[in-house]
């Protein structure tokens, strides 16, 4: 039997990185039309086992089309935005996780895939809401993260 030392659970940050974007990094779509847009993450060697994902976009000019799909090895969904909620918000959590007998990602990796559809013409964003995520690698650490949004345009 084996114990994660208390100190990892409690440390407010592990010295390991990962690195988050979406895939495109630019999204182009006339109205009506959609898009699938991939989260990735790099996380080098370290594996991944948790991830609290928290997504901000102008719903006046994108909606989901659908639920956000997560990474087969991150299968444990804990938490998922209803898509008409995201929508009416401009916000989707999404809170997945490892299961125990699954292998979890490291390296570069796709973390999920979301449609956006087109609503009216503009230009936007779709970024990470760093104050309402966290990650955590497969020793219990929590681990720092850089983002990159992606730029989105509409057109008529």
């Amino acid at each position: 039997m084996s114990f994660t030392p208390l100190k990892n659970l409690l440390s407010p940050k592990a010295s390991n990185n990962i690195k988050l974007s979406f895939d495109p990094e630019k999204i182009a779509l006339n109205a009506n039309q959609q898009s699938i847009v991939k989260i990735m993450a790099d996380s080098g060697s370290k594996e991944v086992a948790f991830i609290r994902l928290a997504l901000i976009f102008d719903p006046k000019t994108v909606n989901l089309k659908d639920k956000i799909v997560p990474n087969p090895l991150l299968n444990t969904v804990i938490d998922s935005t209803p898509v008409d909620e995201a929508n009416a918000s401009g916000k989707a959590l999404l809170v997945i996780a490892a299961s125990p007998e699954s292998k979890r990602p490291s390296g570069k990796f796709e973390i999920a895939a979301l449609t956006l559809t087109g609503k009216t013409a503009g230009k936007s964003a779709l970024t990470f809401d760093a104050s309402d995520m966290q990650i955590a690698s497969g020793d219990a650490l929590e681990m720092e993260f850089r983002s990159t949004p992606a730029k989105i345009t509409v057109s008529l």
